[in-house]
């Protein structure tokens, strides 16, 4: 079942009382980041070519990235979130892992999926230092592949304007 952004959007409310005005797709889309999101995760699956992809961290907009990941049609193998993970949990029929147990699972691509920006950069810095696939963030300016300390390899970016 595809999820459409009819279905996410919430009841509005005047004057203390509840009516059901949905937002305008263009309300909706300016916290959710829906577009935005797919735009940047199809400019990055080009770039890469990946088409397995973690989600890292079980945030409230996660189904952004989930439908980002769909629609680009990515396969998402698991969320990695070390304080929902490790106890037989699911989102959407994926697992939700620990990081360590993520670290072992194969994958061609991280994306964090955390709309803090100061979360992000640290799930991002953690990633990065633990694998040589791509981690993908989309508070970063460029998108940026995971090249481990040390390596002589350059890193492929995509511009955010992709």
């Amino acid at each position: 079942m595809t999820t459409t952004r009819r279905d996410l959007r919430p009841a509005g409310c005047f004057g203390g009382r509840a009516w059901r005005r949905p937002l305008t797709d263009e309300a909706f889309e300016s916290f959710a980041r829906i577009d935005a999101i797919r735009h940047r995760l199809r400019a990055a699956r080009d770039a890469f070519g990946f088409q397995r992809i973690l989600l890292a961290d079980l945030g409230k907009n996660v189904l952004a990235y989930w439908m980002a990941a769909e629609a680009c049609g990515l396969e998402v193998i698991a969320v990695a979130d070390d304080t929902l993970g490790g106890r037989g949990w699911t989102y959407r029929d994926l697992p939700i892992v620990s990081n360590d147990e993520a670290r072992r699972t194969p994958f061609d691509a991280v994306v964090i999926s955390n709309m803090s920006p100061v979360h992000a950069a640290l799930r991002r810095t953690c990633w990065r230092r633990a694998r040589r696939e791509p981690v993908i963030d989309f508070f970063e300016t460029t998108l940026t592949s995971a090249v481990p300390p040390g390596s002589s390899e350059s890193r492929r970016t995509v511009a955010r304007s992709a």
